[in-house]
């Protein structure tokens, strides 16, 4: 029994099927080392296995054991991806989750966005139960997506894949049809009408030009950690009073950051750009790739709390945020050196974070810290829409409440 490919559109993406106009795209994509760098099986390097794998995604509709489909950005058309449910078995009501994106498009959401999108889809329209997916375990960032849509992490499949020679792990993670949330737990207004460019960006000129207005604007840093940073961050963790202590979270510390989050969701400045995906248990539970540290009154509340996803020697802050009735005394700058510190001194040797230029105290403390700004970020609104608020998907590199 076949089962026809849909196309699906979400607030910033569209899914469709695979056509053949899409041969040169696909090629490149699965031909960049660096995006399939996780990847069960190395980079193409023949163009034909782009038209065998537009052949194998009709081959799999007519077979009826699942779709896969491309996904364009608006409002640009832009190819940046794809997304598959695969090896559906309609005895066992199962079938897998995949997907792979330009890497130029990372810490966008997209990913999420687009999953989230085509398992709606699934669960509505077969009689599906569960859904399993895969991630090499150096993958943080593909572990967050599913940890974001709600998938489990189940067990760890050790040695499972060899690619070029080198042996690597697997984490198994599933999705059981009660657990399954179509929406955010706390959803919040996505527009439907903006766009976030580089200020460098070749497409920005022709969007004004078409009546785009810039309605926020949002950085990006880099922190390539030095010997002489350290004593900087040491002071600055000095400065807290006696009675605030800074230390790393521990899963005892869950109800606390999920309340901490809560009251302060709506605090984020800037646009979708600079957006916070209210955290989950699963987010806010520390792993060795996903570090929390917080500042404490007392030794017991948490006021100021700093995620950050680990990959390797790489680091990139999810989101900071300071309790609205301690703000203004320093704590982001406190709680993102204590996290620095700790971080390094476990061989972190890049920082990547970001914010709103609407918040120039968290940009200052940043710069003080030892982060230099590389990347400009604006979100244009088509005329004639309002701003756009925060959304609960899309943020470019990290998030930070006022300090």
């Amino acid at each position: 029994m076949s089962l026809p490919a849909p196309t699906l559109q979400t607030p910033r993406l569209r899914l469709r099927p695979f056509g053949d106009t899409d041969v040169d795209d696909i090629y490149a994509l699965q031909s960049d080392a660096h995006a399939l760098r996780y990847w069960d099986s190395p980079p193409w390097n023949d163009r034909a296995r782009a038209e065998s794998f537009i052949g194998a995604c009709r081959q799999m509709e007519q077979d009826g054991t699942g779709v896969r489909l491309a996904v364009d950005r608006l409002p640009d058309g832009a190819f940046i991806g794809w997304c598959t449910l695969n090896r559906w078995n309609p005895d066992y009501r199962s079938a897998s989750l995949g997907y792979c994106f330009e890497p130029s498009t990372w810490g966008r959401g997209y990913a999420t966005e687009a999953a989230r999108a085509l398992l709606g889809w699934a669960f509505e329209t077969l009689d599906l139960n569960r859904v399993q997916a895969e991630a090499d375990t150096r993958n943080v960032a593909s572990a967050r997506v599913l940890e974001k849509l709600g998938f489990v992490r189940e067990g760890t499949l050790r040695e499972d894949c060899v690619v070029d020679g080198k042996v690597s792990d697997s984490w198994v993670y599933g999705l059981i049809r009660r657990e399954w949330q179509p929406a955010p737990e706390r959803p919040l207004p996505v527009p439907t009408d903006s766009v976030v460019l580089r200020d460098d960006d070749e497409r920005l000129r022709s969007l004004l030009d078409d009546g785009w207005t810039v309605t926020a604007r949002s950085w990006a840093a880099q922190l390539d950690v030095t010997p002489g940073h350290a004593p900087r961050w040491a002071e600055v963790l000095a400065g807290l009073p006696p009675t605030q202590t800074c230390r790393e979270l521990r899963a005892a510390d869950v109800p606390a950051a999920l309340e901490l989050d809560a009251a302060t969701a709506t605090d984020y400045p800037g646009g979708v750009s600079t957006a916070h995906e209210p955290l989950t248990v699963a987010r806010a539970t520390p792993t060795s790739g996903r570090r929390g540290f917080g500042v404490l009154d007392d030794g017991a509340n948490l006021v100021a709390m700093t995620f950050a996803d680990v990959d390797d020697e790489k680091a990139e802050v999810d989101f900071t945020v300071v309790a609205r009735h301690r703000r203004g005394q320093g704590l982001a700058r406190a709680v993102k050196a204590a996290s620095l510190l700790a971080l390094t001194g476990d061989g972190v040797t890049v920082v990547r974070t970001g914010g709103s230029d609407e918040n120039r105290r968290i940009l200052a403390a940043n710069v003080d810290l030892g982060f230099h700004v590389d990347e400009h970020w604006l979100t244009l609104t088509r005329a004639g829409r309002d701003a756009p608020g925060p959304c609960s998907s899309g943020s470019r590199t990290a998030s930070e409440a006022v300090s």
